[in-house]
């Protein structure tokens, strides 16, 4: 499971405006955990979809999401 302090990535973290990660962390909680479309959550962030995308990746990079696929074969 990603962990989004850990030290690499703890640093990116510092790196990153505050209002940055917050953007990343409401992109992720819109679409993830509010099962909104990508173009729902770009209408209430004020985006494109083309940065929702952008987002929601950087959201599985730094380890803010994390996807397990459960094979049951």
């Amino acid at each position: 499971v990603p962990q989004p302090l850990i030290k690499g990535r703890c640093m990116v973290f510092r790196k990153m405006p505050v209002d940055r990660v917050a953007q990343i962390v409401e992109a992720a909680t819109l679409y993830y955990e509010e099962n909104l479309g990508q173009e729902q959550v770009a209408r209430r962030l004020g985006v494109s979809k083309a940065t929702v995308s952008r987002l929601l990746r950087k959201a599985r990079e730094l380890g803010i999401v994390g996807i397990t696929v459960h094979k049951l074969l």
